[in-house]
């Protein structure tokens, strides 16, 4: 399921309108984001990331059926001389384009890197990293040896719920 590339800048014009930036502390979870008391959405890059794809998925499943099985999607983890960061990608209509919490433009891949040089590409999350860091319990399965038993269980509900 192709999204179209102007659901995209709507998508992150939403998010980022309530977006407020706040790091998770020790232990980073990705999560996405609902509103609070005051209708805002607090979180960091990850999660801003994810909550663009839910608000284009329609949720929780569809979002990980975006990275996990159909590969639409993903997270790019960039250096910065800051910190680390995380860049949201997602394959539209018109190519693969790129967004983050920084900026509300979105690009093209190759316009996204040219736009932040200062940052340092480092990989793209794997299937597994981004459903162990949304769903921790999954992490315990995954180092308790039940890895295929998880991966089975995940197809299962995907294709349940597609």
């Amino acid at each position: 399921m192709s999204i179209a590339l102007a659901d995209l800048e709507a998508a992150v014009a939403r998010v980022q309108e309530a977006f407020v930036y706040t790091p998770d502390g020790r232990r980073d979870r990705w999560r996405i984001l609902a509103p609070d008391a005051d209708g805002k959405l607090r979180g960091d890059c990850e999660d801003f990331s994810l909550t663009v794809l839910a608000d284009l998925y329609g949720g929780a499943w569809g979002v990980l059926r975006a990275l996990v099985i159909t590969r639409e999607a993903a997270l790019w983890h960039v250096e910065t001389p800051d910190d680390g960061h995380a860049v949201g990608e997602l394959q539209t209509t018109s190519g693969p384009y790129r967004f983050d919490n920084v900026s509300p433009v979105v690009r093209t891949a190759e316009g996204f890197i040219a736009s932040r040089p200062n940052y340092r590409w480092k990989w793209r999350s794997s299937p597994l990293r981004i459903v162990a860091k949304m769903y921790p319990l999954a992490a315990f399965a995954a180092s308790a040896g039940l890895v295929v038993l998880a991966g089975i269980a995940a197809h299962l509900l995907f294709t349940a719920f597609a």
